[in-house]
């Protein structure tokens, strides 16, 4: 399977967010040619080089569309969470766990992520770093959101309440 982006194309790359394609350069290799996406984070300033045949592998692909961008934010409205399976692992394996799931570039890993953190942060403090993985899983879904609806900062005219009740079930609402 194989991508290709036009420049000016916005792309998401996994676990960073999206990216401009600023150019698309052809590199002689011990001479073999190879085009490179010039990809650029503006949250970042970063630019990342990727070879056109890695793309896939890198985990780079388009931006959602609107109607995917709806099916996140339905996902988002979910009222109940179950209690996460994995809140007896200490911090750093959940933070190594969370970070494999949102460098895999799915936005539904992602809101995964995002409601398990959700769930934790009312029942506890949140490491550093699992502080950390929750701010960014707010970002890459704000910003893909936001691209694909055209709606700046989608995210944040949302609220999030969570009350963890007896069965360990949390109520969690996305309120407009």
């Amino acid at each position: 399977m194989s991508i290709r982006f036009q420049i000016g194309d916005k792309a998401v790359y996994p676990g960073r967010g999206v990216a401009e394609i600023k150019s698309i350069q052809e590199k002689t290799i011990s001479g073999v040619q190879y085009n490179f996406y010039s990809l650029y984070l503006e949250k970042t300033g970063i630019t990342v080089m990727v070879p056109e045949k890695q793309l896939v592998a890198h985990g780079v692909r388009p931006v959602i569309d609107e109607d995917g961008a709806g099916q996140i934010l339905e996902e988002l409205r979910k009222k109940e969470i179950l209690k996460p399976k994995n809140t007896k692992l200490i911090w750093k394996k959940r933070v190594q766990l969370y970070t494999d799931k949102i460098n895999t570039g799915c936005l539904f890993q992602t809101v995964e992520v995002l409601r398990e953190l959700l769930y934790l942060k009312e029942i506890k403090t949140l490491s550093y770093s699992e502080q950390q993985i929750f701010e960014t899983a707010q970002f890459l879904l704000s910003e893909e959101i936001s691209i694909a609806t055209g709606q700046q900062d989608i995210l944040n005219s949302f609220f999030f309440t969570v009350s963890v009740t007896e069965d360990e079930t949390t109520q969690h609402k996305l309120h407009a």
